[in-house]
């Protein structure tokens, strides 16, 4: 599939050969883009199907295509990454799921810790989809990655009990990450199906946190003797996880 400018479609705008972009997607490409009648063009779904089309009726609130080429799962990693991040301020927990859905993130989970910041909007959840919306577009990635509302600590461990490779970095950390995923895959003959990886707020996280998170099977990482925010870290790990599973 050749590189094009990716629009967002409604799975159920999607029948047959043919797809309907509506909506804000539709006033971006008909008012600010001028797309018209024979432009080709990529759709995605946010389900992991990426449509190539092309416009065959541009009309007052709706763009109408035809499907020439369908692509599952495009650019999007064999293994889900998970992130569990403690709340941090903003924009820097914006500008973390931007960088981390172009990185291959498939899972976002917002966490309440002990030293994290509370982040009073009431309309996050809409407002944190609408970033990842526009990331996974960017990138070409064809699944909108989850997110939920921020969950207290000991729920997120419950939810993430069942992960088989799970790295928590810490500046007290002594392995690797690249010694965790080895041992698992020397161990398991292939890679993880799921890697979690949890990251604190800027304060990090109470030694309590840290000791409940070791018991849960976390492994603490070491990623180097430089002191890293909240957000870098993650995006440092994120992207060390990826590439030892060639992932990135």
């Amino acid at each position: 599939m050749s590189h094009y400018e990716s629009f967002f479609v409604n799975p159920e705008d999607v029948r047959g050969d043919f797809l309907v972009i509506r909506g804000d997607e539709f006033r971006h490409l008909s008012k600010v883009l001028r797309k018209r009648v024979g432009d080709v063009l990529v759709a995605i779904d946010g389900r992991g199907n990426s449509y190539e089309f092309g416009v065959i009726q541009v009309g007052k609130d709706t763009v109408s295509g035809e499907i020439q080429k369908v692509l599952r799962r495009k650019n999007e990693p064999l293994t889900k990454l998970i992130l569990g991040q403690a709340l941090i301020k903003n924009p820097r927990f914006d500008w973390l799921l931007e960088k981390g859905t172009e990185i291959g993130v498939s899972a976002f989970l917002p966490v309440f810790t002990e030293f994290s910041m509370m982040d009073p909007d009431k309309n996050r959840l809409v407002r944190w989809r609408r970033l990842l919306m526009a990331a996974i577009k960017q990138s070409g990635r064809s699944i909108l990655p989850e997110i939920t509302e921020p969950v207290p600590f000991e729920e997120m461990l419950q939810k993430l009990k069942d992960v088989p490779v799970k790295i928590l970095p810490e500046m007290e950390g002594r392995r690797s990450i690249r010694s965790v995923i080895n041992q698992f895959i020397q161990t398991n003959r292939l890679p993880p199906r799921e890697v979690a990886l949890l990251i604190g707020p800027e304060g990090g996280f109470s030694p309590a946190e840290i000791q409940a998170a070791a018991s849960a099977g976390f492994a603490l990482v070491n990623l180097g003797p430089r002191r890293l925010r909240a957000e870098t870290a993650a995006f440092v790990a994120g992207c060390q996880i990826l590439t030892e599973l060639d992932e990135l």
